[in-house]
């Protein structure tokens, strides 16, 4: 797995111009540190990052506080977990979680230690592989589902169900912010996303 490192800065415009400042690295490792998503309070991320226990490696989602740069360790498996989403009660984060050989939706708490956490749960059963997700309310969730062809699936977790809306994706998808709109990329010709 490739090394990235997580850096936050500052952006202004200047006229037409976008300057970079405060360039501040969250994480130095020779490990691979991806997929950064800021929480709502804009004082903490949560991101994938690469661990070896045991001889064994694999990604774990952690909570990263940009003020004091403590780290917490979320997911804490033996698994894999990719793709660290926050979901709309705000008291949860998603997955995309890799358990022998398939690629699940699962929801972890976003503050374990608290009494009234819920433990991790799968949340989608019949769904595999997932390569990306983003939530659209409470129940329902766009997905990049790999396979021939990529499909984007709008799925109900309530229901277990999904329904396909588009093939042929790129790998982008994100809710757009304050909307119920969400955007994606779909190839239209051989290696060519728009």
């Amino acid at each position: 797995m490739p090394s990235f490192d997580i850096y936050t800065a500052d952006l202004s415009l200047q006229g037409s111009q976008l300057k970079v400042s405060h360039l501040k690295a969250l994480t130095k490792r020779a490990e691979y540190d991806n997929q950064p998503v800021f929480l709502p309070d804009g004082n903490s991320l949560l991101y994938s990052a690469a661990l070896t226990t045991n001889n064994l490696k694999q990604t774990d989602s952690m909570l990263i506080s940009l003020e004091s740069g403590g780290i917490s360790n979320l997911s804490n498996s033996t698994e894999s977990e990719y793709s660290p989403t926050l979901m709309p009660n705000g008291n949860s984060f998603s997955v995309i979680r890799v358990v022998n050989d398939q690629q699940k939706l699962w929801r972890y708490p976003l503050y374990p230690q608290q009494q009234s956490a819920t433990p991790a749960s799968e949340l989608l059963t019949n769904i595999n592989p997932i390569g990306y997700h983003a939530w659209v309310d409470d129940n329902r969730v766009m997905l990049f589902v790999l396979g021939e062809p990529q499909t984007l699936q709008i799925a109900d977790v309530r229901k277990q169900s999904s329904q396909v809306l588009d093939k042929n994706l790129g790998p982008s998808l994100f809710a757009i912010p304050q909307s119920i709109l969400m955007s994606y990329t779909v190839s239209i010709g051989e290696g060519e996303d728009t």
